[in-house]
């Protein structure tokens, strides 16, 4: 944690140590060792978000950072499932963060993970991080558009899709308030609110890729896609996709 908290107040001091502080974190993410994999996952996180747009020094560790966190948010980390609270949305974050420095790193292998990043990215609960991956999530996908279009179960790819980007509708008590979507949100009485307004920009260009999307399918948007009453009524209302 310690390794997240320099990188986030303090960068200065890490810098000249970054590179093996970097392969340290690597190496510590394993489950089998629950804390130091999580605090491990979020302070690489933290690092990308310090990096900015400069890929140099995270270049040369990408590929393992992906390769990972990946088992991670596909479940198959210990026995068919990580089982630790909080690491799958950590590393979902951190791919997010991680393909906002350089989409390129992660969009080559976006039909590995994309379903089980989207499930990862619908639980984050803090608002900066949420933010960050998210728009990680759609440097990914404009750089590399035909991983859903090609993907074999691109209907349950594009599903998760639009799930994720619904978790930013559901009412929160305050801005760390619990991710995820039950199944109330999708079944029960509807409750879905506006997208912050404090991220309007990031929900304008959800609107340009679903739009995009849906016309890339035609008609098997509607004959494909089985989404919840609730869900085809926020895209109607706030995306203007029926």
């Amino acid at each position: 944690a310690m390794l997240g908290d320099l990188a986030r107040k303090c960068p200065s001091v890490i810098e000249p140590g970054l590179s093996e502080l970097l392969k340290q974190a690597i190496m510590s993410i394993d489950p089998i060792h629950p804390n130091v994999c999580n605090n491990s996952t979020w302070a690489i996180g933290e690092i990308c978000v310090r990096c900015g747009k400069n890929a140099v020094a995270l270049r040369p560790y990408a590929r393992d950072i992906l390769d990972n966190l990946i088992p991670i948010i596909m479940g198959n980390s210990i026995n068919g499932k990580n089982g630790i609270p909080g690491l799958t949305e950590n590393a979902a974050a951190t791919i997010g963060r991680l393909a906002r420095v350089d989409a390129n790193f992660v969009k080559d292998d976006l039909p590995r993970f994309l379903n089980g990043w989207c499930e990862g990215l619908a639980n984050i609960a803090d608002a900066d991080e949420r933010r960050d991956a998210f728009e990680g999530l759609l440097l990914a996908i404009q750089s590399n558009p035909q991983a859903i279009m090609t993907a074999s179960d691109r209907a349950g790819m594009i599903s998760s899709l639009i799930l994720a980007i619904v978790s930013w509708h559901l009412p929160r008590d305050d801005e760390n308030g619990e991710g995820g979507i039950s199944s109330e949100a999708l079944f029960g009485p509807y409750n879905f609110v506006s997208f912050p307004n404090d991220a309007a920009e990031l929900g304008q260009a959800f609107q340009q890729l679903l739009l995009e999307i849906k016309s890339a399918l035609g008609p098997e948007w509607d004959t494909s896609l089985k989404l919840p009453g609730n869900v085809k009524r926020l895209l109607a209302e706030s995306y203007q996709i029926s």
